[in-house]
């Protein structure tokens, strides 16, 4: 009854003050007790059952944040072989984005459970810290992965750029060039015509 009491965050106002009645007096108050014993059964149960679906979506996040990640990284390697492009850009911080979500989601769900986290066995919550500094891990991934790949872009983009302004420059000297010779053969012709 006094562990009972120890927990009233767990129980109705009104069944605290049974719990606290029956203790004065056993006799006739024992089916208060019950039923107040019942409800904290029944509370601690609900409560035990949300953090276990919050460790098994913690859990299910885990493997669709690592697919998430491995698509990322897919795209970028895609991308940095077959010639970077802004759209490439674009795929690849969409699927980082979908992995910042998963991993926003599953940490909502860490700190429910880290909130009860004396009613999990170590193991388990070893599990989840693990997968928190897991997700932790796959963001700065997912981060360097889209970091490298828009180096890569403005990379791409600048020696385009440089390409062609050498090739307007080389054009540019070649239509002086011709032109150079144009009006020497030119000068050249009426300078015999006229001796």
């Amino acid at each position: 009854l006094q562990n009972l009491l120890k927990a009233q965050d767990l129980l109705q106002a009104e069944s605290v003050e049974q719990a606290q009645n029956a203790q004065g007096g056993c006799g006739a108050a024992t089916s208060a007790t019950r039923e107040a014993l019942q409800r904290y059964e029944a509370a601690f149960k609900k409560r035990l059952d949300e953090v276990q679906r919050n460790v098994e979506i913690v859990t299910r996040h885990g493997h669709e944040a690592s697919q998430a990640l491995q698509e990322t990284e897919q795209l970028a390697a895609t991308a940095l072989q077959a010639g970077i492009s802004a759209q490439a850009v674009a795929d690849i911080k969409q699927a980082a984005e979908r992995l910042r979500g998963i991993t926003g989601d599953a940490r909502k769900h860490i700190e429910e459970v880290l909130r009860d986290q004396d009613l999990l066995q170590p193991e388990v919550l070893k599990t989840v810290q693990t997968a928190e500094t897991a997700y932790g891990r796959a963001e700065a991934k997912a981060q360097e992965t889209i970091d490298k790949v828009e180096t890569a872009l403005r990379k791409a983009e600048e020696e385009a750029r440089r390409k062609a302004e050498e090739e307007a420059r080389r054009k540019a000297e070649e239509e002086a060039r011709r032109k150079a010779e144009e009006d020497a053969r030119r000068k050249a012709e009426e300078e015999a015509r006229r001796k």
